[in-house]
């Protein structure tokens, strides 16, 4: 192709085009990147394809480089530059303005190798008062709210149990309770607090019939927006999430790195709670009601069909000891002496492996998840013997052409929910 004679029309024209070129040639060029954020670091380049404005770029490349630095705890400018293949002019600015908005804090520089060029690097991590967010979750039977800073750290909580969730008196003890926790914040970093997330069973007129709450619990529940009323009952803006997904996204907060790609999550309470990360994100569905894994149907045999609920959840349990003439224990689920409620333990823990391990085979026959966490307001000897049993009763699974994915137990126990509502309003304000 011939070059135009240089400074007219066709010569400008030229050089836009070699430009373009050569920023597709250097922007599309292979980079060694973490693995989970390469999709997202994807879409970081799509910007500039989908005619986003600056303002949008920049707060694109704010959340990567946060993003990168969460996952990279003492990366350097030189490390963000090559995990996230921006310029390191651009990473240097990004840098800059994170430091100022109190995001982001410098470590001590590294000590020099011998032998090696330039400057010390400076390591950069995230700033645990960089901001604030209180988690709220309202349970069937408790209630658990925490403040938690940046990195998820848990500043302050307050727990309550009781009979059947009053939609009434809930709300009033919680706006209470969260005014308390907030006050904790030190005045100067008040202006950081970002929100309130509410976490709680959006099926919950259906499950009040099972604990025997008053009729007009029903209609509170159906017809009222606990996240509006509670917003203006404390004065804080306020987002409401299914309390199974904000529990499957504090678990998978809090997971080592590199963090599994593809999860289900199943979480042992009075009902049975679920969520599922697909490609490092939370499903949440247009409604936020997708990824009922506890209504599942689970068939027993040809003429018996029945949902993991049923079998898998805290109440299932209840009803297991009324059948055996024992008493329901007083208190939370996780403080009972579950040994010494056997052999009734041993059976439900027999009668939810069968439940689980048919909601993983289905799970994953469909979706490819390569990691399944069970968890749970239940003692920790007791989702380790279920999660083993689980895996017991998948080995007896015909084959497959692929492979079951691996079982985990959980983390954070029951103050996953609590979490993950307040670590969601985080990750939607600063990270990918």
């Amino acid at each position: 192709m011939p070059v135009p004679a240089q400074g007219g029309w066709g010569w400008r024209l030229w050089r836009a085009i070699l430009s373009l070129l050569t920023y597709l040639a250097f922007s599309l060029r292979p980079n060694a990147r973490n693995d989970s954020l390469s999709d997202k670091m994807d879409d970081k380049r799509a910007v500039f394809r989908g005619g986003m404005h600056n303002s949008d770029v920049r707060d694109q490349n704010k959340r990567l480089v946060l993003s990168t630095i969460a996952v990279n705890p003492d990366c350097s400018v030189a490390d963000l530059a090559r995990t996230t293949g921006l310029a390191p002019q651009s990473v240097m600015r990004v840098v800059d303005q994170l430091l100022l908005e109190g995001l982001i804090l410098r470590g001590e520089q590294a000590s020099r190798d011998s032998g090696r060029r330039g400057q010390p690097s400076t390591p950069l991590r995230l700033n645990p008062s960089g901001a604030y967010a209180v988690g709220c979750k309202l349970g069937w039977r408790h209630m658990h709210i925490v403040l938690c800073n940046m990195v998820g750290d848990i500043l302050g909580e307050v727990q309550q149990g009781y009979s059947y969730p009053d939609y009434e008196r809930l709300l009033s003890d919680a706006s209470a309770s969260i005014g308390t926790l907030i006050a904790k914040i030190p005045a100067k970093h008040r202006d950081r607090f970002l929100r309130i997330g509410v976490a709680h069973p959006f099926h919950m007129s259906h499950g009040l019939f099972a604990l025997a709450a008053p009729e007009r619990q029903h209609d509170d529940w159906n017809g009222r927006n606990i996240a509006e009323e509670m917003s203006a009952a404390t004065g804080f803006p306020t987002i409401s999430f299914n309390d199974g997904k904000a529990a499957c996204w504090g678990e998978f907060c809090f997971r080592d790195h590199p963090r599994p790609r593809n999860l289900a999550y199943l979480n042992v309470g009075t009902f049975v709670g679920s969520g599922l990360i697909v490609g490092s994100k939370l499903w949440e569905g247009s409604s936020g009601r997708s990824v009922n894994l506890g209504s599942m149907t689970i068939c027993e045999n040809e003429s018996a069909s029945r949902t993991s609920q049923e079998l898998a959840s805290v109440f299932a349990f209840e009803k297991l000891l009324e059948r055996s003439g024992l008493l329901i224990p007083h208190g939370d689920p996780d403080d009972w002496d579950w040994d010494d409620l056997e052999p009734v333990t041993s059976n439900w823990i027999n009668d939810a492996a069968a439940a689980f391990s048919k909601v993983v085979a289905n799970t994953a026959s469909i979706l490819e998840v390569d990691t399944v966490i069970i968890d749970g307001g239940i003692p920790r000897n007791v989702v380790s013997r279920l999660v083993e049993a689980v895996e017991a009763k998948l080995s007896e699974f015909p084959e497959q052409m692929f492979e079951w994915p691996r079982i985990l137990a959980g983390r954070l126990g029951r103050s996953s929910t609590a979490i993950g509502a307040a670590l969601r309003p985080v990750t939607q304000a600063y990270f990918l």
